[in-house]
């Protein structure tokens, strides 16, 4: 399988020892998401956001970790925006016609090779008054975009606490769970049974995600 993210150690070796330089600065990025006036172009930084996430992987800073999730949600707020547009102006012109593409901002995203969940996420995040937007991305910790796409943007619902950190059974601490203990090491700590056991679980969770899935798609 392809490694994503390369070691700090791997990381300092191409340098030559020297810690690397942040892979897009947020205030510059965001600032180049405004004048984009086509979907490659806020699909590239959403792109760079991933790489600024990756990079505050590797050295383990939340700052930039946050940053890459409010870039990552403006850009998706972008494509949103841009994918209503050309939809309405294949609408105008002969109703797309011949185009392929069908014209709606869905099918404009999709088109764009977004899936399905992704494509609803940027939709509705351009559809989000600019106030709520703002606040949701002055978050300390802000959601991904399909994340805040499935909550009430409005005021949240009861079911939001259960995927952030408003409560002790929720994803959110699932999550905290992985990120501390590294499926190969773990696996290397088991027995045999124990594997089996936590094999199953696994099992279970997948089933879950992708019912989950379904459910966002269609919201």
């Amino acid at each position: 399988m392809e490694q994503t993210v390369i070691t700090e150690e791997q990381a300092r070796k191409i340098t030559g020892g020297r810690k690397p330089l942040v892979p897009v600065e947020y205030e510059e990025a965001c600032a180049a998401l405004t004048k984009c006036i086509d979907l490659d172009e806020a699909k590239y930084w959403s792109d760079k956001a991933d790489a600024l996430a990756a990079w505050a992987k590797i050295y383990r800073d939340d700052k930039i970790t946050n940053d890459a999730k409010r870039l990552k949600l403006k850009a998706y707020r972008r494509m949103g925006e841009l994918a209503s547009d050309v939809a309405a102006a294949k609408r105008k012109s002969d109703g797309g016609a011949g185009s392929g593409i069908n014209p709606t901002a869905l099918g404009v995203l999709r088109k764009q090779g977004l899936t399905e969940a992704k494509a609803q996420a940027a939709s509705k995040l351009a559809r989000t008054d600019r106030a709520t937007f703002d606040k949701l991305v002055s978050l300390k910790k802000p959601p991904t975009p399909t994340v805040a796409a499935m909550r009430n943007l409005a005021g949240g619902s009861g079911a939001w606490k259960l995927i952030s950190h408003g409560d002790p059974r929720g994803l959110a601490n699932f999550r905290g769970f992985c990120r501390a203990h590294g499926a190969a090491e773990l696996g290397k700590q088991l027995t045999p049974s124990e594997a089996k056991l936590a094999r199953d679980m696994v099992l279970e969770v997948q089933e879950w995600l992708d019912a989950f899935e379904q459910a966002i798609s269609r919201a």
